[in-house]
């Protein structure tokens, strides 16, 4: 093999091997830490669940369908999914022309990941309807 041939293939080894080395090598602290926003966070999520709630007790189709993004899915019990914001405001429209709809949610918990880029809440709710004789 010729000489310079030798050079070449071993200086793109030898930058291989670096490459790979610093894109191996763990960050510093410094790179790493976040401020940990958890707390704020789970507490801006049940505020926000907390104003939901408010819109759908008060029957506001376009409010309650505001907190829901363009690409939701709603999984109501018994049904197909639903998908999208338009279709959410449509689910709950339909539910709050039901004679005697009424009913709440209320978060209990609300969680999220140390990396802020996943959260959830979950609790109770509450539903009531009402039949055409008007009984519950």
């Amino acid at each position: 093999m010729p000489r310079s041939t030798l050079i070449t293939e071993r200086t793109l080894l030898i930058l291989l091997a670096l490459l790979l080395t610093t894109a191996c090598e763990p960050k510093t602290a410094t790179e790493t830490h976040t401020a940990d926003t958890r707390a704020a966070d789970e507490s801006t999520l049940k505020n926000l669940d907390n104003e939901w709630s408010k819109a759908a007790s008060a029957k506001d189709a376009d409010k309650t369908a505001w907190y829901y993004s363009d690409d939701a899915q709603v999984l109501p019990p018994n049904s197909p999914v639903i998908h999208g914001k338009a279709g959410a405001r449509a689910m709950w429209q339909s539910m709050f022309n039901t004679p005697g709809f009424g009913g709440g949610w209320k978060a209990t918990k609300a969680e999220v990941a140390k990396s802020g880029d996943l959260g959830y809440t979950s609790g109770t709710y509450e539903m009531n309807e009402t039949d055409a004789a008007g009984k519950p």
